[in-house]
């Protein structure tokens, strides 16, 4: 899944004796292309050549990774082709890859994929169209290989924005000249936008937001939800998260293979950068959905564990926590009940439901979802959990084995109940019982566990010179050989 970084090189010749201009600049990742122009007399040509990246087939690293649904195939030309217009696209090499004609969500809504059309391109000449028309896009399932492909003829320019390329003046004069363009999309080295010029105007430009900044935001986003999964820049799948504009959907946001998606007005919580640095919950919930793990996703979970990955977005940024707004009060409360009125899986409230997970990050840290994410994609496929109580059962059993706790208390406490087959297999581990109340933690107010299973706010560890005798209520002068470490920050303390 590692992906060279590659320059990118485009130019711009107009032949006979018109002008000469050639613009080169370097760009990280994606599609690198060389654009031609050639005008001769009264006929114009344009091709368009791009060297295409193998990223590998995402359909099999989302398998890989175990996650609910696959990233985007997309890698964008920046080209439009209209209804039932004939693109040429000459391949070079001995490789084939993958056209596409439209965008999913654009171009249709989110259950009517069947009017993207998608082609495979063998070596040689191929002659592409689609009835509906739609956006240009390339994909190189190979692992590594990059493959050249050359647009001999047909398409029309749009705005392509590229981070590493282009500048806030640039996407400006972007509009400006292709005011009626079919659709303008941004590229980021991991995010990839596609929305309206209006849209792009009214809530990118009209906020004062620079692209540039934009594109790294996202980027940033992509990368916080990469490490709670557990993958490293090397590993993390490098096809594009795109967020897509929806103007034929009747809901507001959504995820769905390939794509999130921003019905309408919706899209300016992505195009604002201050709006998804600050409230871009939404976005950063429909990103989570890409990465949820199904092997730990049973009944009732779909708009739960997807908060985790949303929730962490939020505290990298530095917001507050949304649970502090109420939910952890509502927790309380059904924590408080009495235990044969609990069911964990009867909580109606999906917030008060992630606060059970997220507990367990407050308690064991920011590496705990990490490593989960990474036993369970070391799990063998055949050996995974499949139906819901099974996930249930094996997220106790792993977290546990995650946490080097036996979790048992915690899980009875949130009415998410072992069986006596699990409760057997955690006792055999041999780990110390959860003593700390980890199920009273909050993001304010964490009650945070040590690999030892102490808590950092347990007693100090004492050291007594040998012979000596100390009682209770004792003082004495740490210069006489007794001293008290405290176990966060080391301090010598009286006793």
């Amino acid at each position: 899944m590692k992906k060279d970084t590659k320059k990118r090189q485009q130019g711009i010749a107009i032949k006979t004796l018109i002008a000469v201009n050639v613009l080169a600049s370097p760009f990280i990742g994606g599609i690198t292309g060389i654009t031609t122009v050639a005008a001769e007399e009264q006929q114009v040509t344009t091709e368009h050549v791009f060297y295409v990246p193998g990223k590998g087939d995402a359909e099999k690293i989302r398998d890989m990774d175990r996650r609910w649904f696959r990233f985007s195939t997309y890698e964008p030309t920046g080209l439009y082709a209209s209804p039932n217009e004939k693109i040429t696209i000459q391949v070079e090499g001995t490789q084939t890859i993958r056209a596409y004609i439209g965008t999913y969500s654009y171009d249709g809504a989110w259950n009517q994929d069947s009017l993207i059309k998608s082609f495979n391109l063998k070596p040689g000449e191929n002659t592409i169209e689609s009835p509906t028309g739609g956006m240009i896009y390339f994909y190189n399932p190979g692992q590594s290989r990059t493959v050249k492909a050359e647009i001999k003829t047909g398409g029309t320019i749009t705005p392509l924005f590229e981070l590493g390329k282009h500048t806030q003046q640039d996407l400006v004069d972007m509009l400006n000249k292709y005011p009626d363009a079919h659709a303008v999309e941004l590229k980021g080295e991991r995010s990839l936008i596609t929305a309206s010029p209006a849209r792009v105007k009214k809530y990118l430009i009209g906020s004062n937001t620079d692209p540039v900044q934009l594109l790294q935001k996202l980027d940033e986003a992509i990368r916080i939800q990469d490490r709670v999964s557990g993958l490293s820049e090397v590993e993390a799948d490098k096809h594009y998260v795109h967020f897509v504009e929806d103007n034929r959907s009747d809901y507001y946001m959504y995820a769905y293979p390939g794509r999130t998606a921003y019905v309408g007005d919706a899209i300016q919580h992505v195009l604002n950068v201050k709006d998804f640095t600050e409230n871009g919950w939404g976005p950063w919930h429909e990103m989570g959905h890409q990465r949820q793990q199904l092997p730990w996703m049973w009944d009732g979970l779909s708009e739960v564990t997807t908060n985790i990955y949303s929730l962490s977005v939020q505290r990298t940024f530095g917001n507050k926590s949304r649970l502090e707004g109420g939910t952890y009060d509502k927790a309380f409360t059904y924590l408080n009940k009495p235990q044969s009125e609990k069911d964990y899986n009867k909580i109606n409230d999906v917030f008060v439901k992630v606060a059970m997970f997220w507990q367990l990050d407050l308690a064991f840290g920011e590496e705990f979802y990490p490593k989960l994410h990474q036993l369970y994609r070391a799990i063998p496929k055949e050996e995974l959990p499949q139906t819901s109580d099974e996930k249930m059962q094996a997220f106790i059993y792993n977290t546990s084995k995650v946490a080097k706790q036996n979790l048992l208390p915690f899980f009875d406490k949130w009415g998410l109940m072992a069986s006596s087959e699990t409760r057997q297999k955690i006792e055999e581990l041999k780990y110390p019982l959860l003593a700390a109340p980890i199920w009273e933690a909050t993001d304010s107010k964490p009650v945070i566990v040590e690999e030892s299973g102490e808590t950092p706010d347990m007693e100090p560890k004492l050291t007594v010179p040998v012979g000596a005798t100390m009682n209770v209520g004792d003082q004495f002068d740490p210069m006489s050989g007794v001293s008290a470490t405290d176990k966060e920050d080391g301090d010598i303390t009286s006793m």
